[in-house]
């Protein structure tokens, strides 16, 4: 890497432990705490107006050391799911590909796209 991509991933690094919040990651009953941090949130809109539903959509950039099922590190999956701090679970959105990938200090961060399916 060059200097300027090393002083781009450390600061990735302290991004994520800055701005995170400890969300809980569910695979099934397997369940782990990990710190996420949203970078996109967005309602539905249908025609310019938002949708009775309230449904949103959001990413997460989460490190990939961090992405643990049952003490494993895994890479992501559809219906994983992320519950935050107030309660809404939002369930991953992949559709058939695998998410992008950040690089950080520490290696390199998932970003994850999910949708709302419970509010809290």
């Amino acid at each position: 890497m060059s200097w300027f991509s090393d002083c781009l991933a450390q600061g990735m690094d302290t991004f994520i432990d800055a701005t995170g919040e400890s969300v809980t990651l569910s695979r099934a009953s397997n369940t782990t705490s990990v710190t996420a941090v949203v970078v996109t949130s967005s309602d539905d809109v249908t025609d310019g107006k938002v949708s009775a539903t309230n449904y949103w959509d959001r990413e997460w950039l989460v490190k990939k050391t961090d992405y643990k099922i049952d003490g494993t590190v895994v890479e992501p999956q559809s219906a994983d799911r992320i519950t935050d701090s107030n309660g809404d679970v939002w369930e991953m959105m992949l559709r058939g590909r695998r998410p992008d990938v950040v690089p950080h200090a520490g290696g390199y961060a998932w970003i994850v796209r999910t949708k709302r399916i419970v509010s809290g």
